[in-house]
This record gives structure tokens, sequence and C-alpha cells, in this order.
């Protein structure tokens, strides 16, 4: 279960496909394919990603018009509200263009070991 911290404003849970802003505790849900397209580009940070590989990951071979996936990465860009987020690259596709950390999404060792030593 990935899980992203984006530009030090938000946390993205790919699971349930949840991002959860810090200072105004805002939450945005997205569709399916606007979180597996989030993930895979916060996947990929800080490089770029191709639209094939876009077809090939979200779509899984399926035809997918460019307008479809222009869409998606319109809705993507509202919903993250965050100034240029995300990055066209003309002729090639798109990239994260603020700060993007994959997060720990288990608990420290410590706290593991914890429950079987105390």
């Amino acid at each position: 279960m990935p899980k992203f911290k984006i530009n030090n404003e938000a946390i993205f849970i790919s699971e349930n496909q949840k991002l959860s802003f810090f200072r105004t505790g805002r939450e945005v849900t997205f569709r399916s394919k606007e979180s597996k397209l989030l993930t895979l580009l916060c996947d990929r940070y800080p490089s770029p990603v191709s639209r094939e590989a876009i077809k090939e990951v979200i779509w899984q071979g399926r035809y997918v018009s460019n307008e479809s996936i222009n869409q998606t990465i319109k809705n993507l860009r509202s919903k993250l509200s965050i100034d240029q987020g995300i990055k066209t690259i003309p002729k090639l596709g798109y990239e994260m263009n603020v700060e993007v950390k994959r997060q720990n999404i288990l608990p420290p060792l410590g706290n593991i070991l914890s429950r079987f030593f105390n």
C-alpha cells in the first residue's frame, strides 16, 4: 500500500484513494483511474511518465484516447489544488513538479517489538 507525502502539504494513500491536507484537514477522494495515475506519477518521481506508460499501466493495454488521459490529468490537477503539481512534458507525458516522498507504512520496529517483550 503506497503512501506518499506530496509537497509537504498532503498525504496520499493509494489504497483508500484519498489525499489528506495537513493544515486544513481537507480530504479529497479520487476515482480509481485518478488514484492509479497519481500513484504512478508519485512512484516514478522525479522522472517523467510517458503517455505510453500511462496507457499500459493504467488502462492495461486497452484502447484509450488522448482526451481521456488529458481529462484524468485535468481532474487530478483540480483535486490536488497544489500550484503546478503536475507538469506536462511536451511530446512525452507528465511528471510530478513538486516534492514527493514515499512514506513508511509500517510502524517503527520498536513499536512492534514492544508488543512482544513488554
